[in-house]
């Protein structure tokens, strides 16, 4: 099976710039890859990608709801919700599977700092502890204050795809969110039976999931999460499916 999905993923990235890492869940074998020497090395910030930890900080404090408002500007970026309106608050798990940066910001500027780099640390991801209430709202976002290289996000993923094997009730929400990321969200093209999200920040296009046996990551140097890292994930994915008949 890696002989089939490396020959995915070199066609899936035929024109395009930037890395992949496909791992095990198993071993955290790696599987195949696009770029390796980006694919370990380099970091930028994840974008959205990077809400399931934020959401898994904030349910470690309570069960969060919050109205979605639309518009946000933090330090003179303009990070506007994208999804359709909501005009009642919104679930945990409906806030991660629209990816409402309104709703993340409004539950996670009430975050102690430490709890959050704590999170995102144990993942795996590189930060530091924020020192204002706008820098704690960016790394929240994983637009600053947080990076990772496609590898690192591939593991922290793998972390994520465990831990749902032992189910902790209070974590639940955030794999129904990253579930229905890819039904009915930004991460549609990802295809079926895979729980994961996309991230779109200035300086690129994210994607990172998961099935029942492998994790990846996807990170593209131009584009966006959903229309371009994630039909990469999709026909990885795919050939998956497809080999595993």
């Amino acid at each position: 099976m890696p002989a089939s999905l490396q020959h995915a993923v070199t066609r899936a990235m035929k024109g395009r710039d930037g890395a992949v890492a496909v791992l095990g869940i198993s071993d955290g074998a790696l599987l195949a890859r696009h770029r390796p020497d980006f694919m370990k090395s380099s970091e930028a910030p994840p974008g959205s990608a990077v809400k399931p930890f934020t959401l898994k900080a904030l349910l470690r404090t309570g069960v969060p709801t919050a109205l979605c408002r639309r518009t946000l500007t933090i330090n003179g970026q303009r990070l506007d919700c994208s999804h359709p309106p909501a005009s009642e608050p919104l679930t945990a798990a409906d806030a991660l599977a629209l990816s409402c940066n309104s709703w993340f910001a409004a539950t996670a500027s009430k975050l102690l700092p430490d709890l959050l780099w704590r999170e995102f640390n144990a993942a795996g991801l590189t930060a530091g502890v924020a020192r204002t209430r706008d820098a704690l709202i960016l790394q929240a976002l994983g637009i600053g204050g947080v990076q990772c290289s496609p590898l690192a996000l591939a593991r922290a993923y793998r972390r994520l795809a465990l831990d749902q094997s032992k189910p902790e009730p209070q974590f639940a929400p955030i794999y129904e969110g990253l579930a229905e990321s890819v039904k009915r969200g930004a991460s549609i093209a990802a295809g079926p039976a895979v729980l994961g999200k996309t991230g779109t920040t200035r300086d690129g296009a994210w994607f990172a999931g998961f099935n029942n046996a492998i994790v990846l990551a996807v990170y593209l140097f131009h584009g966006t999460g959903g229309a371009g890292a994630a039909p990469v994930a999709g026909e990885v994915f795919a050939a998956w499916r497809a080999a595993s008949r």
